[in-house]
C-alpha cells in the first residue's frame, strides 16, 4: 500500500514537471529553420544588424560634418572702393544698344577694380534743359566718372561739365575731347572696351601713389 502511493505521487510529480516543460516549450519563441542551422543564422543576422546600424551612423555624421563645414565659413560681401562710376541714359534705360554697351563696360571695369556702377534713366522731355537736373543729381551723388548716353545727355555734359572740374565725363558719340569731357566714338572700337578702360583708368588715377 505504502509503495502504490510512493509510485503513484512519484508519477504525478513526474507528470506535473512534463506538462510544466510543455507549457514552457509553447510560450518559449522558436527559431527559424532547421535545429543545425540555428545558430549560424543567429551570427550572420547580427551581423547584418551590426553592419546596418554602421552604416547608418557613418552617413548622419557625414552629412552633421558636411552642413557644420558649410555653415561655419559663409561667403564674405565684396568690398568696394570709395569711386562711383554713373551711367546717364535716355528714358529707355538700358534698353538702348549704346547704354547697354557701356554698362556692359562699367561691369568689366567694376569687377576688376571693385569700383561701384550705377545708372539713372533721364526721365520725361528728352531735351538739353530736362537733362540737366539729372546730371546734377549724379554729380550730389559723388559720382567721380560720368558716362552719358544720348543726344540730349551729351548736350547737358557740354554745359555743364565745365561747372564740376572734379568729376570726369565720358560722352558715347561725343563730337570731341575737351576739358575733363572724354569722347568715345561710335564707330571705332567697340564701346564696352573704350569705356571699360576708362573708367579702369579713373580709378587707377584716383588710388593713393
Amino acid at each position: 500500500m505504502t509503495r502504490s502511493r510512493s509510485r503513484s505521487a512519484h508519477g504525478a510529480s513526474r507528470g506535473r514537471r512534463g506538462e510544466r516543460r510543455q507549457r514552457e516549450r509553447r510560450g518559449a519563441p522558436q527559431a527559424a529553420g532547421p535545429r543545425w542551422l540555428r545558430p549560424v543564422m543567429g551570427t550572420r543576422w547580427r551581423r547584418i544588424v551590426t553592419y546596418t546600424i554602421t552604416v547608418a551612423c557613418a552617413a548622419v555624421t557625414g552629412v552633421l560634418l558636411v552642413a557644420h563645414s558649410s555653415g561655419s565659413a559663409p561667403p564674405r560681401a565684396r568690398q568696394y572702393l570709395a569711386f562711383n562710376a554713373c551711367l546717364l541714359t535716355g528714358s529707355r534705360g538700358l534698353a538702348g544698344p549704346q547704354a547697354a554697351q557701356a554698362w556692359a563696360g562699367m561691369q568689366d571695369a567694376s569687377l576688376a577694380t571693385r569700383a561701384k556702377v550705377e545708372y539713372l534713366s533721364a526721365m520725361g522731355p528728352q531735351t538739353t534743359a530736362a537733362t540737366l537736373p539729372f546730371l546734377a543729381s549724379l554729380v550730389q551723388r559723388n559720382c567721380n566718372v560720368i558716362i552719358a548716353v544720348g543726344r540730349a545727355r551729351l548736350a547737358a555734359v557740354s554745359q555743364d561739365a565745365p561747372h564740376y572740374q572734379a568729376v570726369r565725363f565720358v560722352a558715347v558719340g561725343g563730337q570731341a575731347s575737351t576739358g575733363n569731357v572724354t569722347m568715345v566714338s561710335t564707330t571705332g572700337p567697340p564701346i564696352k572696351a573704350a569705356v571699360d578702360r576708362l573708367v579702369t583708368s579713373a580709378v587707377q588715377a584716383s588710388e593713393p601713389g
